[in-house]
């Protein structure tokens, strides 16, 4: 194998060791990458689906890509209609004595439809509320609604 050959085979390996040992980052789901990503249904009906990372990742990315994928599409609300658990997968304790870290590859999926004013029937979660006070998933903080129509009006006057 040539330098060339061995240069790219580590760039591509070491990203891949890396991240089986840290924790998933909140991000759209890559060839290589644990997250999310937005599936459109039929009839208006969107399915978000969140996977891998640490225990309890893709509950808390797909609770949270709901919200934000609601406001992106400039609605207020949404209603959750199906969720389906892809489960995890066994863990032997073999691994676990070795020491290492094993990443949930638990899949998480939520059927929503969007609405911009509230509609009258169960299980509507209001978008903005989730956004202003539940931390963006792996850190401590929230990213308002008003920090998001700032930082859109900033770059539109770029």
């Amino acid at each position: 194998m040539g330098k060339t050959s061995g240069f790219l085979l580590l760039a591509v390996l070491i990203p891949l060791i890396g991240g089986c040992a840290g924790a998933a980052r909140y991000q759209k789901v890559g060839l290589l990458s644990a997250g999310y990503d937005n599936i459109p249904r039929e009839d208006g009906v969107w399915e978000i689906v969140c996977s891998g990372g640490q225990p309890g990742f893709a509950e808390e990315c797909a609770g949270y890509r709901c919200a934000e994928f609601t406001f992106e599409q400039g609605c207020r609300y949404y209603v959750l209609l199906a969720t389906e658990d892809g489960g995890q997968p066994d863990l032997d304790a073999e691994s676990h004595a070795e020491g290492h870290r094993v990443l949930d590859q638990r899949r998480v999926s939520y059927k929503i439809q969007l609405f911009k004013t509230m509609p009258d029937t169960q299980n509507v979660y209001d978008a903005y509320d989730i956004l202003n006070t539940t931390p963006v998933p792996m850190t401590d903080q929230p990213y308002t609604v008003d920090q998001r129509l700032k930082d859109i009006q900033n770059r539109k006057s770029q």
